[in-house]
């Protein structure tokens, strides 16, 4: 069974329509870097206990303190999407996205601290200038058979893998204002003065950004950036 895209991928082009066999690698990673200025409440006042064995003990006293932040964060969001299709119509795209932020961030917090555990909830929203790249290039080969003459049975055209259609270059740059939040919680407990057990879970959404999958188009010499992507 010959593979074919049930949408449009570009203008006028086939793109890897009657391939025998297709595959992807796609790939995300980023990187960050911030500096904040905090303000962060401080706790009560340690207390003494009086254990039943009669040893006084300094503990922390329970209660809720709140934190906040503001500051400049730098943010790098890259992906990589590599296609191959083989068949009769054969070739291979490769994209690169990147996705360089700066701008500035606002944050809140509130921990609840026991004896012996505690629990910390942040979140950090901002708005970043969005230096987005693009690098794009393909390639599709072959041509399917095809009957001539109909008068004449020897004039049929063979399938033809090696046949040129299509390929481009290119590299694409585009400004935008994009959006970044990013809330985690976290919940410690105290086995010893030295050692703790943590659990934690933390989310982060991006969007506005280019991002590999939206950049995928089989029209040469097509130098848009797509940042309508979320991550």
């Amino acid at each position: 069974a010959l593979l074919s895209t049930p949408f449009e991928l570009t203008t006028g082009n086939q793109a890897f329509n009657g391939s025998a066999a297709q595959s992807f690698t796609y790939q995300h990673e980023f990187e960050s870097l911030e500096f904040n200025y905090r303000v962060k409440q401080r706790l009560d006042r340690d207390w003494m206990t009086l254990r039943p064995n009669g040893q006084w003990v300094r503990e922390q006293s329970p209660g809720t303190s709140f934190e906040f932040l503001a500051g400049v964060r730098w943010f790098s969001a890259d992906e990589w999407l590599h296609c191959n299709a083989s068949g009769i119509r054969n070739g291979f795209m490769n994209i690169k996205a990147n996705n360089d932020l700066l701008g500035l961030q606002l944050g809140t917090g509130a921990s609840t601290n026991f004896a012996r555990w505690e629990v910390n909830v942040k979140g950090l929203a901002g708005v970043y200038a969005n230096f987005a790249r693009v690098n794009r290039d393909f390639l599709i080969l072959g041509t399917a058979a095809s009957a001539g003459d109909p008068m004449d049975p020897d004039d049929d055209v063979p399938a033809n893998p090696d046949a040129f259609v299509a390929s481009d270059s290119v590299r694409a740059e585009e400004e935008d204002i994009s959006f970044l939040g990013e809330i985690q919680t976290v919940a410690r407990y105290h086995i010893h003065q030295n050692f703790s057990f943590r659990l934690g879970y933390q989310i982060m959404y991006l969007d506005s950004v280019a991002i590999a999958p939206f950049q995928i188009t089989f029209t040469p010499d097509f130098n848009q950036v797509g940042l309508s992507g979320g991550s």
